[in-house]
């Protein structure tokens, strides 16, 4: 059964993720509930993801999208690449931006976005 991710050894998994956190990350802790084994908790595969560092190329139609899953799932550490501008027929697919941004670099908005999405609540 653990090969299967059915198993979490209670007794001996470190609390790793603050209460805040596993607030904020409860959808993913119970889906990584099929990803648990005796030797990983679920909360040390969300803290896999908080501590992890993704590079993504193009934050256009797919790039822009992608970094907007990874934040949601916890990944805290990117590196956006991109030397495109907004433009209004990035709207159709692209949900990052808005029409006042029009002419500016997209990956200093993707990145405010991010930075704006994964601030801590109070």
């Amino acid at each position: 059964m653990d090969d299967l991710g059915w198993l979490e050894n209670a007794a001996t998994a470190k609390p790793v993720l603050t209460d805040r956190q596993r607030e904020r990350y409860f959808s993913n802790l119970a889906f990584f509930d099929g990803f648990t084994s005796l030797d990983r908790s679920r909360e040390e595969i969300q803290d896999q993801l908080l501590s992890a560092h993704v590079l993504v190329l193009g934050v256009g139609g797919l790039g822009s999208a992608v970094v907007q899953h990874l934040v949601g799932l916890g990944v805290r550490r990117l590196t956006l690449v991109d030397f495109d501008t907004v433009d209004v027929r990035n709207f159709a697919r692209q949900f990052t931006y808005t029409p006042d941004q029009i002419g500016q670099p997209k990956v200093d908005h993707v990145a405010a976005w991010v930075r704006a999405f994964d601030r801590p609540s109070r």
